[in-house]
């Protein structure tokens, strides 16, 4: 008994945890955290389902408290959705910067059997049909083709001597996404080219390690890392800063849209075996490499410099980065090639080929290669080792708040006139110095960079740079208008005015300041190019404004719903996925900035316009709740869950398309009507299984469910509405032909494709549009104006022969829906449309 009292206790005797356990520990709480957000909805239910029941009678009905609010749900789902498009778009910019740097590469060094000209030089060689040299000299004239040009006059007309004229090639816009090995004259300039990939790589790396504690959503001035609590926490120093840097080097994204498709199609050009192993390589090394560089220059600011000195670093880290990204962006972008890349890479020593992650494309292989995994593995040691070091001296040296400075009572009369809440706004800019760069600074200098850089651009260039131009500018305000105020929200809500009222005059504000910036490269480029046809010019400067206000209110939306007024930390900037979706749907408007067609083009602003609205009807109705601790979440569908499942279902009729396209499954009506079937099918289980989730009777939600009267005469008149439609159709069936020009439907192709637009599309459109959609929109609009938005993009969704008079049927459809408020009316309706539309050709 007494050697049991004298035995020291379990906690006088336990150990700290180690670096694997700690890392173990860390691991399983972020895929629980991760899925967190499943039990969350699952209590939401349970609560709904209580509240279903009603209150018992011996007791009165009690709020319940639930959970905490959470915003994931459909835009979780939506972000992860998003990926394919990232991806897409990733892929199709490197494609076109790997084919550019390509033939620079090659017209700076001509050799070989090919010799690759200007696109206008190549067509005018093969218009004139050559037949001697005098001719050939001629047309080189004529372009301004001199010894000094890329390639040479006399390269040539030595190359036409050889080889003649069918040796010549240009560069071509259009190709398959992933590039195929290049064609190289010489050994010599596969390894210029080489040399040119690492020279871009390691732009591309500076830039991202500057965006990495640099930009606006970094927390380098925030003080959650390296705080006062740091040296009593029970675990090793040097656990938490392995831990720290593991989840700096493995938690980033950006890389994955940015090294990898690069160095991905950099090895397929250069001929690399193993393109997509090296490129997985390459991607992991600078992960590594920019996470350790961040955690240690992070701690040793945080340790040596005040929150304002802090805030004025990450003002200049952020124009670093601009510069370093615009340069690669010069590079992938579809205009002109990149002729000044290739002289820096011919100036640049061999050493650069040994540098972290840089080595990967190294000509040597794999001496050079391992040389720079090697760098990379010390390099992030010595950023952990020298953290730690750091991190045991103490916390940081301010405490999280700067004293502020005493600058007198001389301007005590202009201090105390009332702020308007735009001039509030605009101090808080010009206070914060990292803010101020991020909006006043970096749009100016991508407008010179565009405009000085980019030797030649010419309508869809254009109107995607100016785009992505006015969205960056909107990045820094638009996203936080509700980011700083934290506990002290209630303020607001004491204002005579609502607080929907504020933010909206808020996103006015920066929506004029994105617009404005977005248009100025449209008149700079006109100004040095020349003028364009007004129509040209006209519809730049229409679609890009509207795609930078549409912006602006997609990214104040977001900051809405990124909101946390009860958390105990503020966060200032919403989280990452947030701002991974607003790329992930700006980019589906930047898509339809890349076509020519005005068509397109509106058609791509209508859809992009309706995923705005949805998230911004979504953060209004939160707006209401945000204080308070009960949520109580309006019953019924909403638009972003129409929104969301029809890029859904646009997105996997695409992919069909492309995987039919390459088993070659039938003719083009069949693979129309297969990729139909497959992608409604998924889209329709999704759809009906989130609203399921949700409780409630589903034949209720989406208006399946039998009315107690007047079913026949529903039907009657839907078919006779229908019928009455698709005769009107057929009598200009040559001007607005729905299916195609062509005017019979050939065999097995024509069975599906009426199978499909009878049966299926009737019952997967009227679901998606009438039954989601148009109710989603009846929740914040009048019917009449809900009637009309779904009916325009029920019509762009289709062949633009048959927009005006779908958008005639869109109406009528929505019509019958809110008059019987049955679902099967309006589908029995649009399937004697398209019957009709058939049998009358």
């Amino acid at each position: 008994m007494l050697k049991s009292l004298t035995r020291k206790p379990e906690s006088m005797t336990s150990r700290p945890p180690g670096t694997i356990r700690l890392l173990a520990i860390l691991a399983r709480n972020s895929v629980l955290r991760f899925l967190r957000f499943q039990d969350v909805q699952q209590q939401q239910r349970r609560i709904k389902a209580r509240r279903g029941r009603g209150p018992r009678r011996d007791r009165p009905a009690q709020r319940t408290r639930t959970a905490r609010k959470k915003s994931l749900g459909v835009l979780g789902v939506l972000s992860i959705l998003i990926l394919p498009v990232f991806l897409f778009n990733a892929l199709n910019l490197s494609r076109s910067g790997m084919q550019g740097l390509a033939v620079a590469v090659a017209r700076s060094m001509p050799a070989g059997d090919v010799l690759w000209l200007d696109d206008d030089v190549y067509w005018d060689l093969r218009r004139n049909q050559l037949y001697g040299e005098a001719k050939l000299r001629t047309i080189l004239e004529r372009h301004g083709v001199k010894d000094t040009s890329r390639p040479p006059a006399r390269s040539i007309v030595e190359h036409w001597r050889e080889h003649g004229e069918h040796s010549f090639r240009y560069r071509s816009r259009r190709g398959p996404l992933l590039l195929d090995a290049f064609a190289w004259g010489s050994s010599e300039a596969r390894e210029l080219f080489l040399r040119s990939c690492a020279v871009l790589l390691a732009v591309l790396i500076v830039g991202l390690t500057c965006m990495s504690f640099g930009s606006a959503y970094a927390t380098l001035a925030g003080g959650s890392w390296v705080p006062a609590w740091l040296a009593t926490f029970p675990v090793q120093t040097g656990s938490l800063t392995l831990a720290r840097g593991l989840e700096y080097a493995l938690v980033q994204a950006l890389p994955w849209f940015f090294i990898f498709p690069i160095a991905w199609q950099m090895a397929r050009v250069a001929g690399i075996p193993l393109a997509f192993s090296t490129a997985l390589a390459c991607t992991v090394s600078v992960l590594f490499l920019v996470g350790g560089v961040r955690l240690f220059v992070e701690t040793w600011l945080r340790m040596r410099f005040s929150l304002a000195r802090l805030r004025t670093v990450q003002g200049i880290a952020v124009v670093i980065s601009l510069i370093c990204i615009g340069g690669v962006f010069s590079v992938v972008m579809p205009s002109g090639l990149p002729f000044w890349l290739v002289d820096i890479a011919r100036a640049t020593p061999t050493a650069v080929f040994t540098l972290p992650a840089v080595a990967t494309f190294s000509p040597a292989q794999p001496i050079d290669a391992l040389v720079g995994a090697l760098g990379v593995i010390t390099v992030f040691g010595l950023a952990c080792f020298g953290t730690t070091r750091i991190a045991r001296r103490g916390a940081m040296q301010s405490g999280g708040v700067d004293a502020v400075k005493s600058r007198g009572t001389a301007r005590w009369k202009q201090n105390t006139k009332p702020l308007g809440i735009l001039r509030k706004e605009w101090l808080g800019v010009l206070r914060d110095r990292q803010m101020m760069a991020q909006v006043l600074v970096v749009p100016p200098f991508l407008l010179a960079m565009n405009y000085f850089v980019t030797p030649s651009m010419a309508g869809k260039s254009v109107a995607a740079m100016a785009y992505g131009v006015g969205l960056y500018c909107s990045l820094g305000g638009s996203m936080q208008v509700l980011g700083s105020e934290g506990r002290a929200l209630w303020l607001l809500y004491a204002l005579p005015t609502t607080l929907r009222q504020v933010l909206a005059r808020k996103l006015v504000a920066w929506s004029a300041f994105t617009t404005l910036f977005s248009l100025v490269p449209i008149l700079m480029f006109e100004l040095r190019e020349g003028p364009r046809p007004v129509g040209a010019l006209v519809s730049d400067c229409v679609f890009v404004a509207i795609g930078a206000v549409a912006a602006a209110y997609l990214m104040g939306s977001l900051s809405i719903l990124g909101a946390e007024p009860m958390s105990d930390t503020v966060r200032r900037h919403p989280k990452m996925r947030f701002v991974y979706l607003m790329f992930g749907l700006a980019s589906v408007y930047m898509f339809g900035l890349l076509q020519d067609a005005v068509h397109a083009r509106l058609a791509a602003a209508v859809v992009f316009l309706t995923l705005v609205y949805a998230i911004w009807q979504r953060a209004s109705e939160r707006l209401d709740n945000l204080l308070d601790p009960v949520l109580v979440v309006r019953q019924g569908v909403t638009l972003l869950d129409g929104a969301s499942a029809l890029l859904v279902f646009a997105l996997l009729q695409a992919l069909s398309l492309l995987v039919l396209m390459k088993l070659d499954v039938g003719d083009g009506f069949a693979r129309l009507g297969l990729a139909f079937l497959f992608s409604a099918a998924i889209t329709t289980v999704l759809l009906l299984f989130v609203i399921a989730r949700r409780g409630g009777s589903i034949m209720h939600i989406v208006g399946l469910a039998l009315p107690s009267e007047n079913t026949q005469k529903w039907v009657v008149m839907a078919a006779v509405v229908g019928v009455g439609l698709g005769f009107g159709a057929s009598r200009t069936v040559s001007a607005l032909q729905e299916f195609g020009p062509s005017t019979t439907l050939p065999g097995e192709g024509g069975l599906v494709l009426v199978l499909v637009a009878v049966l299926a599309a009737p019952i997967v459109e009227e679901l998606l549009f009438r039954g989601v959609i148009y109710r989603g929109l009846a929740r914040s609009m009048r019917p009449s104006r809900a009637a009309i938005w779904s009916a325009l993009l029920f019509a762009v969704m289709h062949p633009l022969p048959s927009w005006p008079i779908l958008f005639l049927v869109g109406i009528a459809l929505a019509a019958t829906y809110e008059r019987s408020r049955w679902l099967p009316a309006s589908m029995l309706l649009h399937a004697a449309y398209n019957a009709t539309v058939l049998a009358m050709r």
